[in-house]
C-alpha cells in the first residue's frame, strides 16, 4: 500500500502486488515481469535468468544472474506477488467462462423460453377453441 499526501493529509492508495514496488529498481520490476509471465508450472528464476541472458549484450555467467534473481525474488517478494497474480487470472478465467456461459447458454435459454410460451399459447388457444365450439 503506497500513501500519496495532499496538503498534508494522508490519502492510502491501493496497489496491486504485481504492479511495481515503491523503490523497486526498474531492472528488478522487468525481471520479475518475465518471471509473472511464464507458465506456473515452468515458473523458475533458472528460466528467468536463462532468458535474461539470451537477451544480454554483455557476458553474464548463469550463476552470477541467478543470485541477483534470487535476492531480487526474495527482496521484492516475488513469491508472494506472483501467486496474487495467479488468483487473480484464475477468478479472470471464472468470469470470462461466466459471461461466455451467459452469452452461449442465455440465448439458448431465451429460445427455450420461447418455445414453450408458443407452446403454451397454441394450447391455450386450442383450447379455448374447443371450449367455443362446445358451447356454441
Amino acid at each position: 500500500m503506497a500513501v500519496a499526501t495532499k496538503r498534508s493529509k494522508a490519502v492510502a492508495v491501493k496497489r496491486v502486488p504485481w504492479e511495481r514496488l515503491p523503490g523497486e529498481p526498474a531492472k528488478a520490476y522487468a525481471y520479475f515481469r518475465i518471471y509473472k509471465e511464464m507458465p506456473p508450472s515452468r515458473r523458475c528464476l533458472r528460466r528467468v535468468a536463462e532468458k535474461v541472458l539470451e537477451s544480454s549484450t554483455r557476458p553474464v555467467k548463469l550463476n552470477s544472474a541467478l543470485t541477483t534473481l534470487k535476492r531480487y525474488s526474495t527482496r521484492w517478494r516475488w513469491q508472494e506477488r506472483v501467486a496474487a497474480w495467479d488468483e487473480y487470472c484464475y477468478v479472470l478465467g471464472l468470469l470470462a467462462a461466466d459471461l461466455l456461459d451467459r452469452r452461449v447458454v442465455a440465448p439458448r435459454a431465451w429460445g427455450a423460453v420461447k418455445a414453450v410460451d408458443r407452446w403454451l399459447r397454441e394450447e391455450y388457444l386450442a383450447r379455448d377453441i374447443t371450449e367455443r365450439e362446445k358451447v356454441g
